[in-house]
């Protein structure tokens, strides 16, 4: 999951510049994301 958070925010920033609607569109999207552990 780390992996995928660092595509959208570096490694070291900071969360508090970023707005709530773009942290709650990137957890809808890494939440309805297909797992290969729950079948895909």
């Amino acid at each position: 999951m780390n992996g995928l958070i660092h595509q959208y925010v570096p490694k070291g920033s900071s969360l508090e510049g970023l707005s709530a609607e773009f942290i709650l569109a990137k957890q809808e999207q890494f939440n309805n994301r297909p797992r290969k552990s729950l079948g895909y």
